[in-house]
């Protein structure tokens, strides 16, 4: 949770009236498309079941649902444009602030890391954070406002019926939580698995000279097979778990319907009554029992894409973990405080008494004292390991 509200700070901070127009339109498109299971609720009672419809009713129902259709249609397309625009923009200034942390970190840094891992975070990672804002930034105001809606609608309408109807709605919550958690660590794999995969591809492309030389080709194709089945062992079953909670939300939505015309079918019945031809209902009336089954329907989407929810959620969790680990990394080699910026050198370097060790570990460079003079030539001379390219190095501070 501590990644994903820090990703959530991140685009708050940054894009506050894009995410204000997009929340507006996902408050249009919940409201609009809650507008048309009333409608056609209020169809039923007016025109079907009162035997008194007339032709401009007729053209008047037709209207209003045009309308909201519409309207529906029109803030849908700002959510879309918007929730698409904000994670773009999102990703584009990620990945070039890690771009930016990786050029500044010393070669103590790089010396220690695996190039294609690196790249996976840049590139795959990124597009796991990049989805999530599409979907949780702006889509979830969609979700949450549409579920609340119908909840609202459900108890004006009856609240007996509502309580039943929406009852399935906890257990979802409970499955998406269960399933964010496991998913999380299976997404954590897959990303771990991709960087190994991404590392094959390009230590065996920049080194294909001495692959050729030793004719190593089926050796490094087993291994890029060994690393490409792990990937897709590991993606699957990240698949297959988010696809029995899809499937779980589904049958409780089809349950929830059934459960609708089982309790609410018979009260529509028992309230019917017949004076002179004419046929009036006490309670629950055959157009709110439609409207009913239409708000159910309608909450198919928003009940998918809670399911979508979760996957990007646990997805971008162990993206953001991998790509926030090197934006928070600090250099092994830093300046010192008031340090000076070098200008105009002239290539006189003076080493006195410097020491070299690596981490922890003993110095392997001692009292070294060194002047170079400007067009001078030095060579240095030692058996291997006595510290020449170490020596080398440090001019350059690698």
């Amino acid at each position: 949770m501590r990644v994903i509200f820090r990703i959530l700070r991140l685009v708050f901070s940054r894009y506050k009236i894009l995410l204000l127009a997009g929340y507006v339109s996902a408050f249009g498109t919940a409201f609009a498309a809650l507008a048309i299971p009333r409608v056609l609720g209020t169809s039923v009672d007016r025109v079907l079941s009162s035997g008194e419809a007339t032709t401009s009713e007729l053209y008047d129902l037709a209207l209003i649902l045009l309308l909201a259709g519409i309207a529906r249609g029109l803030f849908s397309l700002g959510q879309t444009y918007l929730a698409e625009t904000i994670s773009q923009k999102f990703a584009y200034d990620i990945r070039n602030a890690y771009f930016d942390k990786l050029q500044h970190l010393s070669f103590g840094f790089h010396d220690k890391q695996m190039t294609g891992a690196l790249m996976s975070r840049a590139t795959a990672d990124v597009e796991g954070v990049r989805m999530f804002i599409n979907m949780g930034a702006v889509r979830a105001t969609f979700v949450i406002a549409t579920i609340i809606g119908i909840a609202i609608a459900m108890m004006l309408t009856d609240f007996r019926l509502a309580l039943l109807s929406l009852a399935f709605v906890p257990v979802l919550g409970f499955l998406s939580v269960t399933t964010s958690i496991a998913l999380r660590k299976i997404w954590l794999r897959v990303q771990e698995l991709t960087a190994d995969l991404v590392t094959v591809l390009q230590e065996n492309l920049s080194g294909a000279r001495v692959v050729k030389a030793f004719a190593a080709e089926k050796y490094e194709i087993r291994k890029f097979e060994s690393a490409s089945l792990d990937v897709a062992t590991e993606t699957y079953r990240a698949q297959k778990r988010w696809a029995r909670n899809f499937s779980n939300m589904n049958f409780a939505f089809t349950a929830a319907i059934a459960m609708i015309l089982w309790v609410g079918g018979p009260d529509v019945i028992a309230g019917r009554t017949i004076i002179n031809g004419e046929i009036t209902y006490s309670g629950l009336t055959p157009g709110d029992l439609t409207s009913f089954i239409f708000y159910m329907t309608l909450l198919t989407m928003p009940v998918r894409m809670m399911g979508w929810m979760v996957n990007t959620f646990s997805r971008a969790s162990s993206c953001g973990e991998r790509i926030f680990e090197i934006l928070d990394t600090p250099s092994p080699v830093d300046n010192l405080p008031g340090a000076k910026p070098l200008e105009n050198a002239r290539g006189h370097v003076v080493f006195k008494a410097v020491e070299m060790r690596y981490d922890e570990g003993s110095p392997v460079l001692q009292n070294i004292n060194v002047e170079a003079l400007p067009g001078q030539t030095i060579a240095m001379l030692g058996r291997p390991g006595s510290g020449k390219s170490t020596f080398s190095h440090l001019i350059p501070r690698f």
